[in-house]
């Protein structure tokens, strides 16, 4: 049950950050931990958030990137 949910949360996560940013995937960094770049190979996450950058999965990645996203229009709409 929890395995199916994850996925289909995962999925969930996947759809809406590839609709944010193109060519979306997901990269594993010299440490061996998991990153959501974007069509140029940098870390969708940035510096802003230093601790969320990298995941030990790649569920965890696409949860951070899609929570970071999500900061990121509230503070837009704050301004």
């Amino acid at each position: 049950m929890i395995q199916e949910r994850k996925k289909h949360k995962l999925s969930e996560y996947k759809k809406f950050l590839d609709k944010k940013f193109k060519g979306v995937e997901t990269k594993m960094s010299s440490n061996g931990k998991f990153y959501v770049s974007d069509s140029n190979g940098r870390n969708i996450i940035g510096n802003k958030y230093p601790d969320l950058a990298l995941a030990p999965d790649v569920y965890t990645a696409y949860k951070n990137a899609y929570i970071i996203e999500h900061w990121n229009r509230m503070e837009a709409r704050q301004v």
